[in-house]
């Protein structure tokens, strides 16, 4: 017969060789992707591409705490104090003790509002209070202001409202004694429309959202526009057209007193 490879007179036995070669080439790839998987979750390569969790975030604002010392409550209040409006070089809330108002017109009949605290005497608590619109009109006494996104600050540095809301009488405790801060909220609720007149026209009341103090402090008013007029209905009937100024910007002349700090703005509702 001659000779022949002892392989090819055993089968078998080359079943098991191709058995054995396949096992070690799994080994090998098994071998190649385990040492690549350790090197991909090496520590030391994870830290170099992760930011410290004490890095300041792309936004790049230092977030504020609470009175306690806690993180700030979101929701609807943003973490970061707002920049403040154009405001004057002197006046209530600025160079005296007083209240600084400025109001906006915003979307849907609401208002941006910003302001300006300046007290004569130091105080560890800040009382707000949604403002009782129903003096400026039998129009406004069924009227339900809602104050949202409500912000206060100290010196620029932000102090938590709960949910950004004030509902009610909310008190809010500080740090330290303080005698000048900042509010900033939008105002809805407080807008009617002006019956009869033409489309869109509409009518506001808006008061400072501090509560009530011992002291009868002076407010002045600001009312960037476009607006159409600004009345004070609790003074007396020859001084209730208060606004002076330009469409653009008004303010309310004389100051008027904490008690009597109530405003009527005419406005036209933005087209949709």
């Amino acid at each position: 017969m001659g000779w022949q490879p002892r392989v090819a007179q055993d089968p078998q036995r080359a079943v098991i060789v191709a058995l054995i070669a396949a096992l070690w080439i799994g080994v090998g790839i098994f071998t190649v992707f385990t040492v690549f998987d350790v090197i991909s979750n090496d520590p030391v390569s994870a830290a170099s591409s992760s930011p410290s969790p004490d890095a300041p975030t792309e936004a790049g604002s230092t977030q504020g705490v609470g009175a306690d010392g806690s993180a700030p409550t979101t929701g609807g209040s943003s973490t970061t104090s707002k920049t403040a409006p154009e405001l004057p070089d002197e006046g209530p809330g600025v160079s005296e003790p007083g209240v600084l108002l400025v109001v906006t017109p915003s979307r849907g009949g609401a208002f941006d509002v910003w302001e300006r605290v300046r007290l004569p005497d130091p105080v560890d608590t800040v009382t707000l209070s949604p403002p009782d619109v129903a003096a400026a009109g039998s129009q406004f006494e069924g009227a339900e202001p809602v104050v949202t996104m409500v912000q206060l600050s100290v010196e620029g540095q932000p102090i938590a409202v709960a949910d950004g809301v004030v509902d009610g009488p909310y008190d809010i405790p500080v740090e330290r004694e303080i005698t000048q801060f900042d509010l900033s909220y939008q105002l809805d609720g407080t807008s009617v429309r002006s019956l009869p007149s033409t489309a869109r026209r509409a009518l506001a009341a808006v008061s400072p959202l501090l509560d009530d103090t011992p002291y009868n402090l002076p407010v002045a008013v600001i009312v960037n526009g476009p607006v159409l007029g600004v009345d004070c209905p609790l003074l007396d009937l020859s001084d209730r057209a208060c606004g002076r100024g330009t469409p653009e910007r008004m303010e309310v002349s004389p100051y008027l007193p904490f008690d009597d700090a109530l405003i009527t703005v005419q406005f036209d509702l933005p087209g949709r």
